[in-house]
Order: C-alpha cells, then sequence, then structure tokens
C-alpha cells in the first residue's frame, strides 16, 4: 500500500489517500422481507460507511423517524472500529412509496489498520436485526497526485490551514480547513462550529471568491465550486486555481471571513406576517417575514434578515449580491401566525493571511 502521507485529488470530490482499504460494490443482503445494501468507501482520513435497508414494516411518519440505534463495527482480529465525530452523520428511516419505510443512514470511521481483509458491521432496531461481515481491500483512486502540507494562520478564535496541495498542467488544488481555537469536546462542538469559509455561506458569491497571489506577482482567481468536506471540529474545503507558470513555488491566500454556527438556547419569535430588531449570537439584525404563495398549497414563509454591511451577503443556493439574506420554509397550511428563529449562523471577519509552498517537491 501507498504511504499513509500520500494524497490524491479528485475533482469534484476532494483530497483521498492514495491508497486505502474499502469493497469494490455493495454487498447485498436479503432477510425477514428487509434488503440491506452496504458499502465501504475511502474517506480523507479514515472510511465512509454507507448502508440502506429497504422493506421496513413500520409508517415512520411524514417527516421520518431519526435512526438512534447506534451501530458496532469491528474488523477481523476483534478490534473495534470508532466512530469519527461528524455530528451531522447518521441515518433516518422515511416512507417508501409502496407503504414501507426506508432507512438510509451513512458514518465516517476511523482509517482500517492495513492488514485487515475485512470488517463486520451490526446493528438492531426498527430496521431489523442485523450482523454482516463486509470484504475490503486496498483501492487506489484515480486522481492527480497530492502533497500534505501545514501552513496556518490564527486570529478573532480561529484558525485557517492550508493542509494539501496538488498541481499539474490544467489545474492547483488547495485543501483549505478552518476550526475554532478551543477544544473540541462534544459540548464545545454542539455549541459552535465552523460552517464555511469566505464570504458565501454554503458556496461564494460572483466577485467574492478566494484569490491566489503567486511568488512571480500573477493573481488566480478562485475556480468552480469548492469541494466541500465539513467535520465535527472543523470545515475543510479545496478550492481550485488556473495553472501555474513551472517556475512558481508558492502563493498566498487571504481568507476575509468564516461563518461560524452559534447554537444555544436563544430563540426569537417573529410574527407573521410581521418585522422586527432581533438579537441572536451577539449579533443585531432587522427581519421581516412575509407569506409566499405556493401553486398547490398556501406556499411558504418568507423571511428576510438585514444586518450591517449586507450588502455582501446571500444565504440562498441562488446568493445575490446587494440583497438581503433570506430563508425560505415550506409553510403549506397557511395558519402559522409566527416564525421562530435559533441557531444562527454568524460571519466572523478575519484576515487569515497563508503562505502555500507550491512547488512539486
Amino acid at each position: 500500500m501507498a504511504a499513509a502521507s500520500e494524497l490524491v485529488f479528485i475533482p469534484r470530490v476532494g483530497f483521498r489517500q492514495a491508497c486505502a482499504l474499502g469493497t469494490r460494490a455493495n454487498l447485498v443482503v436479503e432477510r425477514d422481507g428487509k434488503m440491506l445494501a452496504v458499502a465501504i468507501a475511502p474517506d480523507r482520513d479514515g472510511f465512509r460507511l454507507e448502508f440502506t435497508v429497504s422493506g421496513i414494516a413500520i409508517d415512520p411518519g411524514p417527516d421520518g423517524v431519526a435512526f438512534e440505534d447506534p451501530i458496532r463495527v469491528h474488523d477481523d482480529h476483534g478490534r473495534v472500529v470508532a466512530r469519527r465525530p461528524r455530528w451531522f452523520m447518521g441515518g433516518r428511516l422515511r416512507r417508501a412509496a409502496d407503504g414501507t419505510a426506508t432507512l438510509r443512514a451513512s458514518f465516517v470511521l476511523e482509517p482500517l489498520a492495513p492488514d485487515v481483509r475485512s470488517v463486520t458491521l451490526a446493528f438492531t432496531g426498527p430496521a431489523g436485526d442485523w450482523d454482516v461481515e463486509l470484504p475490503v481491500e486496498p483501492i487506489t483512486p484515480d486522481g492527480l497526485r497530492g502533497r500534505p502540507i501545514d501552513v496556518r494562520d490564527a486570529t478573532r478564535g480561529a484558525i485557517v490551514s492550508a493542509t494539501a496541495v496538488a498541481r499539474s498542467a490544467e489545474l492547483t488544488a488547495i485543501e483549505l480547513e478552518a476550526r475554532l481555537d478551543e477544544s473540541p469536546s462534544d459540548e464545545a462542538l454542539r455549541r459552535r462550529s465552523i460552517r464555511g469559509i469566505g464570504c458565501g455561506f454554503a458556496g461564494r458569491l460572483c466577485g467574492d471568491q478566494l484569490v491566489l497571489r503567486d511568488d512571480i506577482g500573477v493573481e488566480h482567481i478562485e475556480r468552480g465550486h469548492p469541494c466541500l468536506d465539513p467535520d465535527a471540529g472543523r470545515h475543510r474545503e479545496v478550492v481550485q486555481f488556473s495553472a501555474l507558470a513551472p517556475e512558481v513555488v508558492s502563493g498566498v491566500i487571504e481568507v476575509q471571513y468564516l461563518w461560524v454556527q452559534e447554537a444555544g438556547d436563544e430563540v426569537v419569535t417573529v410574527s407573521l406576517p410581521g418585522e422586527a430588531d432581533i438579537s441572536l449570537g451577539g449579533c443585531s439584525a432587522h427581519v421581516i417575514a412575509t407569506r409566499v404563495s405556493g401553486v398547490y398549497t398556501a406556499g411558504s414563509v418568507h423571511v428576510g434578515v438585514n444586518v450591517a454591511d449586507g450588502s455582501r451577503l446571500g444565504m440562498r443556493i441562488s446568493h445575490a449580491v446587494g440583497q438581503r439574506p433570506i430563508v425560505e420554509v415550506p409553510e403549506p397550511t397557511g395558519t402559522a401566525r409566527e416564525v421562530t428563529l435559533q441557531f444562527p449562523v454568524v460571519q466572523v471577519r478575519g484576515p487569515w493571511r497563508l503562505e502555500v509552498p507550491l512547488d512539486a517537491s
């Protein structure tokens, strides 16, 4: 197997280990009218375990039911394989078209030792009692050779790092990580977490892309969409730039903003329709709540948020420069009389300056 430090960059995916253990195809098991399909794919720091159970004879309701039964994984040497602390991973049972329920679940676990050739997955609950063995083998993904680096800058209680780089005659890919400068305990992660890098939340706005300034004075504007790989305790994404001149050996990236989600017990209620000055996460804003008509239902609730320097903000998939952030929530009954706001996402201003080594060594 390749050394653990060897990386490859896969477009639209990100950096992965050059060789890691996984399954070549889904393992499918049928039992008691249910069907389990499970697979293991190498992840950046370990592996991703994904499985589906179909044909479950329960009604999970219109919103589904969270999968709360813990999974148990051990390798063929009897060693327990621990889950990585990734708070948003898990599973959910949802209604299927045939009146049954389907469970879809995804977990990220710690790396497997090189001598492992199978792992066993076990769990119980409404999806059934399962104990299945999955054969694994070395998998070498196709991609551009990369290498790990370690460049970081800290300010305003957060650390931004450049952690990997790859370059070719067509592109330059740089992996960025951001994390809060505090203990990554479960309690801390539930309270605050990084949700985005740069001006845009879950995608940067046109005109706000990151810029790489190389050591011969050329500026390269970020190309396309970043490859996002968030995790508990840190946010990771890969940004891509154009190809660099052969003589370039370093460049500078400045990150102006981070997005931090502030969880907690703070709750603000706004009348519908209505508007109010509010304060959440230590920040003030003016909120306007209105209704938006639907074609077949009463439609949705439209919440506009005015904040300081709002000319550079946008929080919908169709980001709009110069417009207030919009949150749109389905509300088909048309009977709601108020909107509750909680868990604000706050923009933290840097900058964080990274001088990134870009030579091929």
